[in-house]
């Protein structure tokens, strides 16, 4: 099984020891794994749960993804499984030490997620 990361709309405020704000939000039963891939997350952070995400990238052998769809307010937090992970996060690193960051700011950290994603959301 392979532990899957999403990334949160957050960064570091100081170029310092904090690490890049990610958070696994599950597995999936795929070995072998590459930019673009769709795939069935198995186990969640939330029991029951079950979600179909994109490989978007990966990072320090972490394999990164996004949900296909937002929800209709495009708030990123509204997402239980995304709500989460935030919590989760969070809970191990302190918040005041991150910043939320815009759309291009997040853009520009994961820059395959707007052309991969851009071809489902339309």
């Amino acid at each position: 099984m392979t532990d899957v990361y999403l990334p949160l709309p957050y960064k570091p405020i100081a170029q310092s020891d904090e690490p890049t704000a990610i958070s696994k939000i599950g597995t999936t039963f795929a070995k072998t794994l590459k930019i673009g891939d769709h795939i069935q997350l198995n186990k969640t952070i939330i029991q029951y749960k079950i979600s179909s995400v994109i490989v978007i990238g990966f990072d320090k052998g972490r394999c990164l993804v996004q949900f296909l769809t937002r929800p209709k307010n495009d708030s990123f937090s509204d997402n239980d499984l995304a709500r989460q992970a935030e919590i989760n996060f969070f809970e191990l690193h302190p918040k005041h030490n991150y910043r939320l960051i815009s759309q291009e700011e997040y853009d520009l950290l994961y820059p395959d997620e707007a052309r991969l994603l851009s071809k489902f959301r339309g």
